[in-house]
């Protein structure tokens, strides 16, 4: 679940269930001291966002062509960070969206054309970075599993990283073994992650993993998330393989911070 500021919101973290996109309102340490004296301008702000948001929604669920570039516009003349439009505004919309088609309330077409608009946007934030000279070295490369075709979680974590600082690289459906173990070589990541969405797409991991374990230069840290994960999913740990549930405990990995991890003596893991 989503921890949300209700004053200038603004994203706070994650909450259990990380499998719950719907969002929790609370107040973030920059606001506290603001609680007596919010004006009018902070009314104001706010009514905008939630303008904003509902905006999103009527677009996602009508049969408009969305402006992409004026979605983003809006945003950021509303000051609404990258992050906290990806997490407070297009999760809850997922989850909407989510609930919508388990309801059968949403076409297949209507289910995949909202995806492509939360695809679109999600570049659209990212890619102004990009345009940025030379990218620096990845600190963090998430590479979707062998044959796990969700796209939006590992295109959301590279925005999410980027928010933070941590220079990332996501690769989105995934990569044959031999073209991941080129991507390692090349760019030399302290954390090498994956995303799996059944038990089945392990074996790919393992494999890399298995293969990477002995070479000079390998990643520090080897993780594992995704649905399969959060739906329960515990790897075997005799490869040095750490779970990772929410993408706040990658940046803890970085900081020095530990996963769950029960093999603590396996320091390269």
């Amino acid at each position: 679940m989503i921890k949300w500021c209700a004053y200038c919101q603004q994203f706070i973290t994650e909450i259990e269930p990380f499998d719950d996109y719907r969002v929790s309102n609370g107040v973030c340490r920059s606001c506290l001291p603001k609680l007596d004296i919010l004006g009018t301008a902070d009314i104001d702000a706010l009514s905008g966002i939630i303008d904003f948001y509902r905006s999103l929604e009527y677009i996602a669920l009508s049969e408009e062509s969305p402006d992409i570039d004026a979605i983003l516009s809006e945003s950021r003349r509303l000051g609404i960070r990258p992050l906290d439009l990806m997490v407070g505004l297009l999760h809850p919309l997922l989850a909407k969206v989510g609930d919508m088609w388990s309801a059968g309330e949403l076409s297949v077409a209507s289910e995949h054309r909202i995806t492509t608009m939360v695809q679109d946007l999600l570049i659209g934030l990212r890619e102004p970075g990009k345009r940025r000279g030379r990218q620096p070295k990845p600190r963090v490369v998430l590479i979707n599993a062998e044959n796990n075709y969700h796209t939006l979680g590992l295109t959301m974590a590279e925005v999410y990283f980027a928010s933070y600082g941590i220079p990332a690289l996501t690769v989105v459906p995934g990569l044959p073994t031999e073209e991941i173990l080129a991507l390692v070589a090349r760019t030399r990541p302290e954390v090498l992650g994956f995303s799996v969405a059944l038990s089945t797409q392990m074996n790919q991991v393992r494999e890399v993993v298995g293969r990477l374990r002995s070479s000079p230069g390998r990643p520090r840290h080897f993780v594992v998330g995704g649905p399969a994960v959060r739906m329960g999913l515990n790897p075997d740990f005799s490869f040095g393989i750490r779970v990772c549930r929410n993408l706040a405990e990658v940046v803890g990995l970085l900081n020095g911070s530990s996963l769950l991890d029960p093999d603590a003596s396996d320091s390269g893991a």
